[in-house]
């Protein structure tokens, strides 16, 4: 088996470990839940948070490997999550308005 294979087995083993997790605290949080309630929310949070592994993993290399401080990574994520909120104000304001 190959690096990259190896490196790709543990992500999904790691990733199958959390999608477990997450399927857990939400039955256990929400006690009425349904199935179908249970399998919704596990597919979003599960999205959500694999998203959050693989942005932070590209920040932690190109910081590692000095192409960004994290100083700037802050600061990129402060601008980046104003136009999404600038973004979704635009479009709200051309529905209600």
């Amino acid at each position: 088996m190959s690096e990259k294979e190896q490196f790709l087995r543990r992500y999904r083993e790691a990733m199958h470990a959390v999608q477990s997790a997450i399927k857990w605290k939400i039955m256990l949080e929400n006690p009425g839940f349904d199935e179908l309630e249970v399998k919704i929310l596990k597919h979003l949070r599960v999205g959500v948070d694999s998203a959050h592994v693989s942005i932070q993993a590209h920040a932690e290399i190109m910081i590692r490997k000095g192409i960004m401080t994290e100083l700037e990574y802050f600061e990129q994520i402060a601008i980046s999550a104003e136009k999404e909120q600038a973004s979704h104000e635009a479009e709200l304001g051309r529905k209600f308005s």
